[in-house]
């Protein structure tokens, strides 16, 4: 069993390789105000699980955010039709293999660079 990783809701950036590895195992609350996840920022983390929401907020997944992270079931967008998310990188979820829910991608999607390679 794992504990819920909650970062400081003043935090605005995930900066490149914040959790990069970082083997923490169990649940992640990204703050509402993060406007961007930063290249590898929590990637290889096979532990992360349960559901991950993108916060309202947040415009930009880059490379490789999450991938590796396959312990995670659920991926949705805060409020979707209003998030601001428009683009999501090359592999940002790539070997997610435990999405089993329906994804809906936000409204102001612009650019997706192949994010969901081999995700499921």
């Amino acid at each position: 069993t794992g504990v819920s990783l909650t970062l400081n809701e003043d935090l605005v950036h995930i900066r490149e390789d914040a959790f990069d590895g970082f083997n923490f195992v169990g649940s992640i609350t990204i703050p509402s105000y993060v406007s961007g996840i930063g290249k590898r920022a929590f990637s290889n983390n096979a532990g992360l699980q349960g559901s991950l929401t993108i916060p309202y907020e947040t415009r930009v997944i880059d490379d490789f955010a999450f991938s590796g992270c396959f312990g995670l079931n659920s991926l949705s967008f805060y409020n979707y039709e209003l998030s601001r998310v428009d683009d999501i990188g090359s592999g940002a979820f790539k070997n997610c293999y435990g999405f089993s829910n329906q994804l809906i991608l936000p409204s102001p999607m612009k650019v997706i660079k192949s994010g969901f390679g081999n995700a499921r």
